[in-house]
Parts: C-alpha cells; sequence; structure tokens
C-alpha cells in the first residue's frame, strides 16, 4: 500500500510525464526531419498520436522515397510503399516501423506467384521420353518382354501375341511420346518463369539493401530485410 507522501510523489511524476508531453505535442509542427529521430518518433507514440496519419505522413517525410500505406491499421506499426519499387502480380514490397517499444525497420519483399514444378521434373520427362523411344527399336522378345511386365515369364509371349501388335503399339508409343514432349515444353516453360522470377527476386533484394538499408540505418540501428535471402539483420 502506499502512503500519502509516495501517492503524491507518484501523481508528481505523472504530472512531468503529462507535461512533458503536452510540450512534445506542440512542437510536433516546428519540428524539421532531422529533429524527428526514431526517439522522438517513439515518444510521439506514447501520445494519442499513435496510429494516425498525422505521425505517419511525419514520418514519411523522413524518407522522402516512401509512401504512407493508408486505410489500413496503425496502432502496432506504420507500413510504406516504396516510390519507385512498385507492387506487381509477382511481389508485393513494404516497409513497417513499429509503434511500439522496439526500435528497428523492417522490409518484406513477399513473393506473390510461383510456377509449380517437381524436383527435376524435367530430367524425369527426358528420362521417360528416351525410354519410350527406345521400345520403337526393340526386337520381338524385347517387346514381349516390355508389354508383359507384371505377367509370370511363360504367360508374357501368350499375352503379347492376343492383346498387341507391333503397328498398334508403335501407335500408341507414338502418342506417349507426344503427350510426353508437350509435358516437357510445360515443364521448361514454368522452370523458365520461375527462374526468371528468383532472378527478379534477388535483384529486388540487392537493390534494396544497397540503395535503402544505408539510408533507414542513418535514422535506426537496426534494418531487418526479409526477402530473397531469407531474413537477413542489418546494423550500424
Amino acid at each position: 500500500m502506499y502512503t500519502i507522501k509516495e501517492t503524491l510523489a507518484e501523481l508528481e511524476n505523472e504530472k512531468t510525464e503529462i507535461e512533458n508531453k503536452i510540450e512534445l505535442v506542440k512542437s510536433f509542427d516546428k519540428l524539421t526531419t532531422a529533429d524527428f529521430t526514431e526517439e522522438v518518433y517513439h515518444d510521439f507514440c506514447k501520445t494519442t498520436l499513435r496510429g494516425g496519419d498525422i505521425l505517419g505522413e511525419k514520418l514519411a517525410s523522413v524518407f522522402p522515397f516512401l509512401v504512407l500505406q493508408k486505410g489500413r491499421s496503425n496502432y502496432s506499426e506504420y507500413a510504406f510503399d516504396f516510390k519507385d519499387l512498385k507492387d506487381n502480380k509477382y511481389f508485393n514490397i513494404r516497409v513497417t516501423i513499429p509503434c511500439y517499444a522496439v526500435t528497428a525497420i523492417e522490409i518484406e519483399i513477399h513473393k506473390k506467384k510461383s510456377f509449380f514444378t517437381f524436383q527435376n521434373d524435367v530430367e524425369i520427362i527426358e528420362k521417360k521420353i528416351e525410354e519410350l523411344e527406345k521400345v520403337l527399336t526393340y526386337s520381338f522378345f524385347q517387346r514381349v518382354e516390355w508389354c508383359g511386365k507384371g505377367f509370370r515369364k511363360w504367360y508374357r509371349p501368350i499375352h503379347y501375341i492376343f492383346k498387341h501388335n507391333k503397328k498398334e503399339l508403335n501407335n500408341k508409343i507414338v502418342t506417349a511420346i507426344k503427350e510426353e514432349k508437350e509435358h516437357l515444353k510445360n515443364a521448361k516453360a514454368r522452370k523458365l518463369k520461375n527462374e526468371i522470377v528468383s532472378r527478379e527476386f534477388q535483384r529486388l533484394t540487392d537493390k534494396i539493401v544497397a540503395e535503402y538499408v544505408p539510408q533507414f540505418l542513418e535514422w535506426t540501428k537496426v534494418v531487418t530485410v526479409n526477402a530473397a535471402y531469407d531474413r537477413q539483420r542489418y546494423t550500424k
């Protein structure tokens, strides 16, 4: 339990803190971008300006290459877009600056789209085509063995004679090869698109790290980049 003296001391502390906040808010419009340090920004976050567009726009003025994202909740963080790095159908790019006690800036490049492929997809299809093309050159006995997989050895010739003939088998193999070549064409196209997207992902990441991270580090001590090389942390 507090004594009268201790309670008065606590209230005096709160009074001083409130008076300091009042003076801080009064100085808002007079603050230059040089005055608006990370520490000062977080002091404003302790007032009811936290999360409002007024404080977000002031923050954006420190970084003229950023644009404040409006129409979203900013209570935990402000989000910004780069002026010269626009979102597209493959990537979302955003910068966030927290409104709570954490002093840092985070940059995230989110890859929205990729083209599904199985691992070694192209190699698997190429091998399948190669094997099918070999079948076209098989002798009678090789065809018997190939068509009779899964049957007892003595039954394989009977199965081949009654169920297959060379012309019919060749037509089926040629059709299968055409289908696999179409699959191969599509797989190569998907692989190429993924490679292009991955290169662009790395290019964007490298550009941000080289051009923007140093500028952010003039204002904050920590910048994290969550992009092509997973999460990387940069400090002064």
